[in-house]
């Protein structure tokens, strides 16, 4: 079973936002017991400026 894509307006300008979900998204999928049963990963990322030759 998947999950139904968040159609969320703020995600149209990333390359992927099929891929991306609101906290209130991941909230009712957590309460719906998605990581228990192995279905969902949840990778978080931060984009550390520093990291990049400027």
């Amino acid at each position: 079973m998947s999950y139904a894509v968040e159609q969320n307006e703020k995600f149209a300008a990333y390359a992927n936002p099929e891929r991306l979900v609101s906290t209130q998204w991941l909230a009712a999928a957590l309460e719906a017991g998605a990581v228990a049963d192995g279905r969902l990963v949840v990778v978080e990322s931060d984009e550390d400026v520093l990291l990049y030759e400027t």
